[in-house]
């Protein structure tokens, strides 16, 4: 299954060339994550960050960005939610099936790049495992009282070969157990540009690291991000409103089944 579904992803993923191509951070965990581990595996920089109202650059370098945890409507990005129009360069796991909302892809970026690179984390720990899950809440679903919809989600594990989730970590935890999970580590918490032009965050990333140690290591860049331009927010319901054409959109979420934000233009 593995197999067939990476055949139907575009390919440019296994020629990543860290002497061109530069990484694009997000706002958050999920991001840091995994940009985190596409610097180890290709020794690659972050020299770009995005917020979904302003896009800022490092070192004046304005191309051959990758990003991570976005779904930008062009240019190669790894991305996790379903959106209005495809991105032919996405690694987006909701591109590869004919998805409603309900059936979307419902875990991290983060498990996308493991997954995509057979990083093996059946190796991990159960706490390190606990810290997947708990990115992007990607554990709510599990605990749903509709069989229908926990059905899509273990289907999910199935897809990506990661069913042992289920027995080691989902089975004895809860959604109050996660949502501890998350407050231990703020991994809720945000990236800003400080006043100083460099990325700070409350995630707690001496704890993370802590406990990543023997994996990856997370950290924020030291660069300075200058400002490239500015984004208008606007958020409309797909089923019954306009969406404006895709040349407009830098990028897209569609969040809940009546939700849809972008970033535009």
């Amino acid at each position: 299954m593995n197999i067939k579904i990476r055949e139907r992803l575009p390919d440019w993923y296994k020629n990543i060339n860290p002497k061109k191509d530069k990484l694009m951070l997000t706002n958050d965990i999920d991001s840091l994550m995994g940009c985190s581990i596409l610097r180890q595996l290709f020794d690659m920089e972050i020299k770009s960050f995005y917020n979904f109202k302003s896009i800022y650059f490092a070192d004046g370098i304005r191309k051959g960005f990758i990003g991570v945890d976005l779904d930008s409507c062009k240019g190669r990005t790894f991305g996790n939610h379903l959106t209005y129009y495809p991105n032919a360069n996405a690694i987006n796991l909701n591109n590869v099936f004919n998805l409603k909302y309900y059936q979307k892809y419902p875990f991290s970026t983060t498990m996308l790049i493991c997954w995509l690179y057979n990083i093996d984390i059946e190796k991990w720990t159960d706490e390190q495992l606990q810290v997947l899950l708990s990115i992007d809440t990607s554990f709510k679903g599990y605990y749903t009282d509709n069989s229908h919809f926990k059905k899509v989600y273990t289907d999910w594990l199935d897809k990506l070969g990661y069913r042992f989730l289920e027995d080691r970590i989902l089975k004895k935890m809860t959604i109050k157990d996660f949502t501890q999970f998350q407050k231990k580590y703020r991994l809720l918490g945000y990236i800003k540009i400080g006043k100083n032009e460099r990325l700070k965050t409350n995630i707690d990333l001496e704890k993370l690291n802590d406990l990543f140690s023997d994996i990856i290591h997370i950290e924020l860049p030291q660069d300075e991000f200058k400002k490239g331009r500015d984004f208008t927010l606007k958020q409309v319901n797909p089923v019954i409103e306009t969406v404006v054409p895709q040349e407009l959109i830098f990028s897209m979420a569609w969040t809940y089944k009546n939700q849809l934000k972008m970033s535009l233009f």
